[in-house]
């Protein structure tokens, strides 16, 4: 099942940009369908492989940092990757 993941990061530090720079370059060479732009990233791709990429990368994101994410997850809002 294709899922688009709309994310918004939130690291809690003094100097959020380098935490918020790393986040979308790992989500870049996820090999998935990125969106990014100022207030958010969308992400489209297979259900399992989105969860799964996503799931590591903001874990290893909490683990240097106090963070929120947010997101929205939909199977009906994707874009056609065919």
């Amino acid at each position: 099942m294709i899922i688009t993941v709309e994310i918004s990061y939130f690291p809690l530090t003094n100097e959020c940009t380098i935490p918020i720079r790393i986040f979308t370059d790992k989500l870049s060479k996820t090999g998935l369908f990125v969106e990014s732009d100022a207030m958010s990233s969308t992400i489209t791709g297979e259900y399992k492989i989105v969860l799964s990429c996503l799931s590591d990368i903001m874990k290893s994101l909490m683990q240097q940092h106090p963070s929120i994410f947010s997101l929205k997850i939909s199977n009906a809002c994707y874009v056609d990757l065919t």
